[in-house]
């Protein structure tokens, strides 16, 4: 018996042991080893989430709203502090013809909350800029505050299209790459105040597959609300945050086991802790996302109109970039440019412009009104360098690009 006692103690003492020795390791790492904390279905909403859901059902959210093919829109004549809609659901209280007219070029912009503009009023978008500094552009700002590449590639095909623009801009923060893989927001952001689910593409034979968002009625949210058990699962069959989200049970208290499975994730390229890993060029989320771009340059070509890619760096990405450390999106870069599409890394113009000026100055969380100021002026600098400024917009498919 006393052998038997000596066994246990000792094994109980090495699963200790390896337990600190796997917490300092985490430690190091800079994680906890979880995703987005424990997982339990009757207390996954906050009473925030919830409200904010509620509102949605009682058709008394100010400036976003439902919509079944999107997952969210901005509503028409929405208005929420300093944001404010058109009659079409475009941020600003400008309205456009539904065709181009006279000499104006129209430029359409697609994108999240950073083309958007989140954060700073109306006249302070980086559309308004650029309208100002160029007169003769109409500029249209079809961004949307939390949206994914997917939605943006959506959204032009549901509503810019037929609004016919001379110019498409594609807005993409380099965060946005989690997003094509997520469809249930609050699996991917935690306290998110979207709480809503959203379509999104997976690749199938080589080819993008488009799954319908999951909630086609508003009412399936007071169903989420009201019993959350039976409705999450559905929520997460094709979201990648809910497949390796971490779910009660007592062996994911031990962080000798949260350390196997997150070294396991990183191995085989299912890890969604991080940036570095979805920008591995053999992870899903850079397969779709470049898929999605593919997609989309494509798309706006065969309409006749000239596709340009906006990527926007983070408060993160500018302060590794300032002190010699690469960009997360790097690898993005280089499938845009060896696919010879055209782009702007804003990046290049906070270098140029405010070198000298604080990150928190220029992105406090989103860009702030000098950091739009420099979009715009890098925007402004791309199209007349390539002679994107005159009336012969369509004959810029067939000519060089310049960088």
């Amino acid at each position: 018996m006393n052998r038997f006692l000596k066994a246990v103690f000792f094994a109980v003492l090495i699963l200790l042991s390896l337990d600190v020795v796997a917490r300092l390791a985490l430690f190091l790492m800079g994680t906890d080893g979880a995703h987005s904390g424990a997982f339990k279905s009757d207390q996954f909403l906050s009473e925030t989430q919830k409200n904010a859901l509620r509102k949605l059902l009682r058709m008394e959210a100010e400036y976003l709203e439902f919509c079944p093919d999107l997952g969210w829109t901005i509503r028409p004549h929405g208005c929420r502090g300093q944001y404010s809609a058109n009659s079409r659901g475009l941020r600003g209280e400008s309205e456009h013809a539904s065709h181009p007219t006279g000499e104006l070029i129209r430029v359409a912009c697609f994108g999240d909350s950073f083309t958007h503009c989140d954060g700073v009023k109306d006249d302070d978008t980086w559309q308004a800029y650029l309208s100002r500094e160029r007169p003769l552009l109409e500029v249209l700002n079809f961004g949307v505050s939390a949206y994914g590449l997917d939605q943006s590639f959506l959204r032009y095909l549901r509503e810019g299209v037929s609004r016919r623009p001379h110019i498409v801009l594609i807005g993409f923060m380099s965060e946005n790459i989690g997003r094509t893989v997520n469809v249930f927001r609050p699996f991917y952001v935690r306290e998110t105040q979207v709480p809503m689910t959203k379509p999104r593409y997976t690749i199938a034979n080589g080819q993008l597959v488009l799954h319908e968002n999951p909630v086609r009625e508003l009412s399936q949210y007071a169903q989420l609300i009201e019993n959350p058990a039976a409705v999450l699962p559905a929520l997460g069959v094709h979201d990648a945050f809910y497949e390796t989200f971490s779910r009660e049970g007592a062996s994911h208290t031990l962080a000798t086991h949260r350390l196997l499975d997150l070294v396991v994730r990183r191995c085989t390229d299912r890890d969604t802790a991080g940036r570095d890993s979805w920008y591995r060029e053999t992870s899903e989320a850079f397969r779709v996302t470049t898929a999605i771009f593919d997609a989309f340059v494509t798309t706006v070509r065969q309409n006749g109109t000239i596709p340009i890619v906006v990527v926007f760096p983070d408060g993160a990405d500018l302060r590794a970039h300032r002190t010699g450390g690469p960009v997360c999106y790097a690898p993005l870069l280089e499938h845009v440019e060896r696919r010879q599409y055209r782009h702007i890394d804003v990046l290049g113009g906070f270098d140029r412009y405010a070198a000298d000026v604080p990150v928190r100055e220029l992105i406090p969380l989103h860009y702030s009104a000098r950091g739009n100021a420099i979009v715009a002026r890098c925007i402004s600098e791309y199209l007349e360098k390539n002679d994107l400024l005159g009336h012969d917009v369509a004959g810029a498919l067939a000519r060089p690009l310049h960088p």
